[in-house]
């Protein structure tokens, strides 16, 4: 009688594992979109002047839909930009850019 009780919990335990490591989808529900991986941009700038610069480029950026990181370095004259292609581009982070007063080229 122990053996069964102990079959029925075991059975139980493994079910509830099971349902938290692979959930199921509820009938009717439309599975989830792939997220868009996210990419990484590099870019020439030229214009900087001194750090401040660098800082309002990313801080304008990192306010940006899809943009989850800038850093901008005045020294190297580069940045590096994370983005979510599905809601912004390279081309729409450049533009940015060009509309602080700034020369942006994406890099290869």
């Amino acid at each position: 009688m122990r053996s069964g009780l102990f079959s029925t919990a075991f059975a139980a335990l493994s079910l509830a594992l099971a349902a938290s490591v692979f959930p199921s989808v509820p009938a009717g529900a439309a599975p989830k979109k792939p997220v868009a991986a996210a990419q990484t941009v590099r870019i020439r700038i030229n214009g900087m002047h001194c750090e401040g610069c660098a800082k309002t480029i990313s801080d304008e950026l990192k306010k940006a839909p899809g943009v989850s990181r800038a850093e901008i370095t005045y020294v190297k004259k580069l940045g590096a930009v994370t983005l979510n292609p599905a809601k912004t581009s390279a081309a729409k982070v450049t533009k940015t850019i060009q509309g602080l007063g700034y020369e942006a080229t994406v890099l290869k």
